[in-house]
């Protein structure tokens, strides 16, 4: 049998050169609350990439996007984070981010502030295919379908689309994982057409 494997879907990984200390001390002063029961990821409110301690990192993923953009040919005159928040899960926990998706958004980030478990990553095919043949095991590998994982690694930022469903290991090592994640959606002139009239003229406050 010969297998055609269509439509991969492609998670571009950045690396930030820039200093993680500071940035981890700013995430540490943040109010944080546990928001995804019932787990325990200790989460901040997500205006931080209103917050000048995170201008430079921000700043960053601002170029990060735009190369995005223009890789993708997105239809739209720039990537604008509309929401930014970060995540604690605390030594020896043992706690992780359940099963979800980012809805009503177009690109989602990952930024690793630590290493520590992996981001698992769901096969967006496999359920439709299988319609009402689910799966049901405690096995992570056969559960919902096939995976893919990617490694926590210090200053490593991941983007993917927001529709792709994702969770995070259970988080058992001796020192906190620390993450920032960030949704950006379509800002400005949204698919010109003729006379450069655009279907939609969006700005994210």
């Amino acid at each position: 049998m010969k297998i055609n494997q269509l439509f991969p879907v492609i998670v571009p990984e950045f690396s930030y050169e820039g200093d993680l200390q500071e940035i981890k001390d700013a995430l540490r002063s943040e109010k944080r609350e546990q928001f995804n029961f019932p787990e325990g990821v200790e989460t901040t409110c997500g205006n931080l990439h209103k917050n000048e301690r995170f201008r430079p990192l921000v700043d960053w993923f601002k170029e990060c996007l735009e190369e995005y953009r223009l890789a993708n040919a997105l239809q739209c005159e720039r990537l604008d984070i509309s929401l930014m928040w970060g995540n604690i899960a605390p030594a020896e926990s043992g706690v992780g981010h359940p099963r979800h998706r980012h809805n009503m958004s177009l690109v989602s980030a990952v930024f690793y502030l630590t290493k520590g478990v992996a981001t698992v990553f769901h096969d967006p095919v496999y359920p439709r295919v299988m319609d009402c043949m689910e799966v049901i095991s405690d096995n992570l590998k056969v559960r919902g379908g096939p995976i893919e994982k990617i490694s926590a690694d210090a200053g490593k930022l991941i983007l993917f689309p927001s529709w792709l469903v994702h969770e995070s290991d259970r988080h058992f090592f001796d020192y906190d994982r620390m993450t920032i994640s960030f949704n950006a959606f379509p800002a400005g002139k949204i698919n010109p057409g003729p006379f450069d009239y655009p279907m939609a003229n969006i700005k994210i406050l």
